[in-house]
């Protein structure tokens, strides 16, 4: 399997390679990209009528942590 390896030397004389496929799936993801417009728009319409960020989240294709964070940094406010 082909991707990035990471070695454990714990309790080992000889380093062991360990896939994570979780890790191997988030590869070639682009973390951090930047908000568009219209995902601002979307955040700020409905994340301030008390749509769940799971929901917003899922709609516009990130983490519910980034939307939050997002929020967060345009200062909305639920119920606002």
């Amino acid at each position: 399997m082909e991707g990035r390896h990471y070695k454990n030397e714990v309790g080992s004389s000889k380093p062991e390679e360990i896939i994570v496929p979780e890790l191997e799936a988030l590869i070639g993801t682009s973390r951090n990209k930047p908000w568009s417009d219209y995902e601002i728009e979307v955040l700020k319409k409905y994340y301030v009528v008390g749509v769940p960020a799971r929901n917003i989240a899922e709609c516009l294709g990130r983490t519910i942590v980034a939307v939050q964070k997002k929020a967060a940094t345009l200062g909305l406010k639920i119920g606002e």
